[in-house]
């Protein structure tokens, strides 16, 4: 048997992204659960059933303080970080003419939702 020990080989090593050069993989889809995590659901779920349930895990809350304070932990660790709000606000300023919010904007009045009534009134008068 005859070993080549300087071979111009290259020795692939575990991790090296060469070693995936050319192989194209989209990846898990976007919002799926990796299997890890649903299978740890489903134990958790599981689990959280044989202890009795919300009825359960109330009756752990309520036996200590520390159990409390770990429960809201829990609670707030489950709360979305970063939320993506859209929407339109309507208000009655955006009725009145440019001339009308400069009169008012060189007054220096400070609004409030009540006054908007009365701030069609002072700019029709003037």
């Amino acid at each position: 048997m005859d070993l080549d020990l300087n071979s111009d080989k290259k020795k692939k090593k575990r991790g090296d992204i060469a070693n995936f050069k050319g192989i194209k993989s989209t990846g898990r889809p976007k919002g799926s659960k990796n299997l890890i995590s649903k299978s740890l659901r489903k134990d958790m779920e599981a689990v959280y059933s044989k202890l009795g349930g919300a009825e359960g895990f109330y009756k752990w809350a309520k036996k200590n303080p520390s159990n409390m304070s770990l429960f809201y932990r829990m609670v707030v660790s489950m709360i979305p970080k970063t939320m993506n709000i859209e929407g339109h606000i309507s208000h009655s300023l955006s009725k009145l003419s440019d001339e009308d919010l400069m009169t008012i904007i060189k007054k220096g009045e400070v609004l409030q939702a009540s006054d908007i009534i009365e701030v069609n009134d002072i700019a029709s008068s003037l």
